[in-house]
């Protein structure tokens, strides 16, 4: 028998004081990024740290592993298929989340009960990965004195809860101190030090593959350069200077987010009308969306267009790159779609948005949709801007 597997059985099992001092961490850390995950996969973590509550009560044996791992199978495919991908900064939350979930559902030593606190810990941090305002700095610090508090349970399991708490904001108060000194003397790093590869500049409005009304507010705007765009003859008008990025058209109720699956090809239509020459310099944004004026007279090196116009470079833009283009601003497209590309983009989610088909079935009844510029003028009125 090895030393390492030694320790491990030596471990000795967690207490019922223990597991709840672990399921309140864990809730604790859940809490706050409740509302920046899938509903489904708030609900679900929810449910299994009940769960697990219910079974710390009655005493009750824990579930068969292998029920552990399909759930955490099922949760991951999920999380895939909710962001198309496990990596990045809002899947890979939203793993920890899961793991964070199912860990206690199989612990059974105070080993186990410290990949708890680690992971509690870790998404603690994580809630700054969504604001870093003083209510967010408020719920890290109290999620970390609850989760010191379960550490020392793992320690010393008689001591009350009162004297947990108690310590937990001395070691934080006596931390402070470093922390300061590590403040002032710690070398500045040029951007955030969680910054991860796939999204780390998602946050940034404008640059997202999706964007969900009523959520605004938890965008981090940001003033820095996009792109810059410098014309071959005079600047044109305002009125033709629409540059089309990522083109967000499948809604799921609750979300817009960017169509995948789309065919790529090259020009959809012939370029006709007069022409604006002009060179673009693209700031990396860790996306594969080129800018381009409407519409698009010719596509630049190693690109293409999808079915809605819009334009993909073969790889994510990860460097500052350049390139012409040439638009028609006057041209139009897109007037005689087939029928599957029509059906697709009137696809609405069953039983959801009930106000808008109200308001779309007041316009039928009314014969508004045979005059457009009368249904606008209807909208603003019936549903201001707040």
């Amino acid at each position: 028998m090895t030393k390492a597997s030694a320790n491990i059985k030596r471990s000795p099992p967690v207490t019922t004081s223990q597991v709840w001092w672990l399921l309140t961490a864990a809730l604790s850390a859940q809490l706050p990024l409740a509302q920046h995950v899938p509903l489904w996969l708030a609900g679900l973590a929810g449910l299994l740290v009940i769960g697990r509550g219910v079974i710390n009560k009655r005493q009750w044996r824990l579930p068969w592993r292998g029920l552990i791992i399909f759930v955490a199978m099922a949760g991951a495919a999920g999380i895939v298929a909710q962001f198309r991908t496990l990596f990045g900064q809002n899947p890979g939350v939203a793993l920890l989340l899961l793991l964070l979930a199912l860990k206690p559902m199989e612990t059974r030593t105070r080993r186990d009960g410290l990949a708890i606190v680690f992971l509690c810990y870790f998404l603690a941090l994580a809630q700054f990965f969504y604001a870093q305002s003083i209510a967010s700095a408020a719920l890290m610090l109290a999620t970390v004195v609850v989760t010191t508090a379960a550490l020392g349970s793992l320690a010393d399991n008689r001591a009350p809860p009162v004297v947990l708490l108690r310590r937990a904001g001395l070691m934080l108060a006596q931390a402070i101190p470093f922390m300061l000194l590590l403040f002032v003397l710690f070398p500045r790093v040029q951007g955030p030090l969680w910054g991860l590869p796939r999204d780390a500049h998602s946050g940034l409005s404008g640059l997202s593959d999706s964007m969900s009304p009523g959520s605004i507010s938890n965008l981090s705007l940001s003033d820095a350069i996009a792109f810059r765009a410098s014309f071959k003859q005079a600047i044109p008008p305002r009125d033709q200077l629409y540059w089309r990025g990522p083109v967000l058209s499948e809604f799921d109720g609750r979300s817009w987010r960017v169509t995948r699956g789309l065919p790529r090809q090259e020009l959809a239509y012939t370029p006709a009308g007069p022409a604006i020459d002009y060179e673009v310099t693209l700031e990396a944004h860790a996306m594969p969306w080129l800018f381009a004026l409407e519409l698009p007279g010719n596509l630049p090196p190693n690109s293409w267009m999808t079915g809605d116009y819009q334009l993909l470079a073969g790889t994510p833009v990860i460097a500052r790159m350049r390139y012409n283009a040439s638009s028609r601003p006057t041209m139009t497209a897109g007037l005689d779609e087939n029928d599957g590309v029509l059906r697709r983009a009137r696809i609405l989610p069953p039983k959801l948005n009930p106000r808008t088909r109200e308001v779309a079935a007041n316009w039928r009844v009314q014969g508004l949709h045979a005059d457009p510029a009368a249904a606008g003028r209807t909208r603003h009125r019936r549903i201001p801007l707040r």
